[in-house]
């Protein structure tokens, strides 16, 4: 005796309609969701400032018109106090390695 498949008298025409509206489900679903990501947000440049391009920066943070950097590598780290304007070190203290 041979078993049928339950899907078997399903009309062909019918599968494609499902596949289509699941598909077209999927699609809307993907589209308004990149709208309304979590924590997405625009920007614009305002101004470009030079900078150090040997400092890997881990944080940054502009107070009265001076940034605190910390920078650096594995043995080159620092704490840089600098003019944002000339993008000059006006203070650095090496840190110790660990």
């Amino acid at each position: 005796m041979t078993k049928t498949s339950p899907y078997a008298k399903i009309p062909p025409a019918a599968v494609v309609v499902c596949l289509f509206l699941l598909a077209a489900t999927a699609l809307a679903q993907c589209g308004s969701s990149q709208k309304s990501l979590p924590g997405e947000t625009a920007f614009r440049v305002v101004a470009s400032y030079p900078h150090d391009p040997t400092a890997f920066t881990q944080g940054l943070v502009h107070r009265d018109g001076v940034l605190y950097e910390s920078a650096g590598l594995y043995g080159k780290s620092s704490l840089r106090k600098t003019d944002p304007a000339t993008g000059k070190a006006l203070l650095t203290r090496k840190l110790p390695d660990r």
